[in-house]
């Protein structure tokens, strides 16, 4: 993707209303499992220009809201100066371990080349207790999306739940939630929790 994407969200009422939405179920999910803790530092994994961290920053004004992204020219179109973006790969940054209350990939696992290297950085920075909430698009709705010509087919794969599940499950993080959201009907949420000992 390049900065093009951008001017492309902005005019498309589609790509809007699915960023919204994106971003209220990211939002709903860390209110639930942090309920009453405000003061979380949060990392989103392919934070883009930060809209959605901007999104939970009006929501959870005490939070810590970080973003990390490869696109130079994202970070750069952030404007809000209450959260902080880094323009790199997770794989490649100098976070230390049990960093973070919750991390989020939220229509990233399906652009990453080597996902399985990304969810083990994921594991490394979130503390005991801490929440990865995983945010994918469903495989039906893509294909059909892409046959439909609807958008372009730019993922390396996309996952079932079942998938997400094992390899989760297998850096040993507990899935607390696994399902396909009812509305709106193409995403899925995994969320699974760091449990040390």
């Amino acid at each position: 993707m390049d900065i093009s994407y951008l001017a492309r969200r902005r005019k498309n009422i589609f790509s809007r209303w699915k960023l919204k939405k994106r971003s209220e179920i990211v939002y709903r999910t860390i209110k639930k499992y942090f309920d009453g803790k405000e003061d979380i530092k949060i990392l989103d994994i392919g934070a883009c220009d930060g809209a959605m961290l901007s999104y939970i920053k009006d929501r959870l004004a005490q939070a810590g809201c970080f973003g990390i992204e490869p696109v130079k020219d994202f970070v750069q179109a952030n404007k809000d100066e209450r959260i902080s973006l880094e323009c790199g790969a997770v794989e490649n940054t100098s976070f230390s371990d049990n960093s973070f209350d919750a991390v989020v990939l939220s229509s990233v696992l399906e652009h990453i080349k080597n996902p399985q290297n990304v969810l083990s950085e994921v594991n490394r920075i979130l503390q005991n207790g801490g929440k990865a909430v995983l945010l994918t698009v469903a495989p039906g709705y893509e294909r059909l999306a892409v046959m439909l010509k609807i958008k372009k087919d730019d993922h390396y794969k996309n996952f079932t739940l079942p998938e997400i599940n094992k390899r989760v499950s297998a850096l040993g993080l507990k899935i607390l939630e696994s399902r396909r959201l009812d509305f709106p009907p193409f995403y899925q949420l995994t969320v699974a929790e760091k449990r040390n000992g």
